[in-house]
């Protein structure tokens, strides 16, 4: 059966392509609304609620990333465009509460955010411990597979069987925090129309889903299966990590205080 996120020979390229677009069209459209997306500061005043506030929102979006990834709490979402959809949603919401100008920041999150999500990435998930033998819908790193491939292989390189345990998890490591990077920087493009005009900081947030990955992979075993060591604990770190680093990054943008 596919792997879920891995791609054909043939889609390599596509991969890349799609991704190139997207950004010369967030790029596009930044420039065009630069001058009416003014940093006007964050809403919210109060330091302490700021920081409180932050991790809530931050749990939020971890989970519905994890809804995202396949989490289906009470049979309620049904579809990966509608799981999609939600989790980019839900960021835009705590980026609009986070942000002075926050409907137009809001919209930017919640369109490129889920644009960001269609690229395939389950050849990395594994971070060098997949099965290469793969069991009917699973992730791995794509070992001993002549048709699966990692949207970067053509960076990276193919793993073979006789690839050490480091040298996999090199390339897993790279690919996931690759894949962030396409994921976040069409979101962080929007972010220099609204105060941030050189620094790249906003888009390169996503170079932080290799360690989000790598943390999951050590999580606590217990027994909630949608939550365990690996994949599913991952998908709920990253999707905290990203929402956090996105409102902390324009909360200090306007110094911790209402513009």
């Amino acid at each position: 059966p596919p792997l879920k996120g891995a791609m054909s020979r043939s889609d390599l390229w596509t991969g890349l392509l799609q991704f190139l677009i997207i950004y010369f069209l967030a790029s596009s459209v930044q420039r065009q609304c630069k001058d009416k997306l003014e940093f006007v500061g964050p809403k919210v005043k109060n330091r302490v609620i700021g920081i409180v506030l932050m991790g809530g929102l931050g749990l939020l979006c971890g989970l519905t990333n994890r809804v995202r990834g396949g989490w289906r709490p009470l049979g309620l979402i049904d579809g990966d465009t509608v799981a999609r959809l939600l989790h980019s949603l839900v960021v835009s919401i705590a980026m609009y509460v986070y942000h002075g100008n926050g409907k137009g920041l809001g919209l930017w999150v919640a369109a490129f955010g889920f644009l960001g999500l269609l690229y395939g990435w389950g050849c990395y998930f594994g971070m060098a411990d997949g099965p290469a033998v793969l069991p009917e819908d699973s992730h791995s790193d794509c070992i001993n597979e002549d048709d699966r491939f990692g949207m970067f292989d053509l960076i990276l390189g193919i793993p073979q069987l006789d690839w050490s345990w480091y040298r996999r998890w090199a390339r897993d490591y790279a690919g996931m925090s690759l894949r962030g990077v396409v994921w976040t920087a069409p979101m962080g493009v929007g972010m220099r129309g609204w105060g941030d005009n050189d620094n790249a900081f906003s888009q390169m947030i996503g170079a932080l889903m290799g360690l989000a990955y790598q943390c999951g992979h050590y999580w606590v075993d217990w027994t909630e299966p949608d939550f365990s060591k690996g994949s599913p604990a991952a998908e709920f770190i990253w999707g905290a990590v990203m929402s956090v680093a996105f409102m902390a990054y324009v909360y200090v943008q306007g110094g911790g205080k209402g513009g």
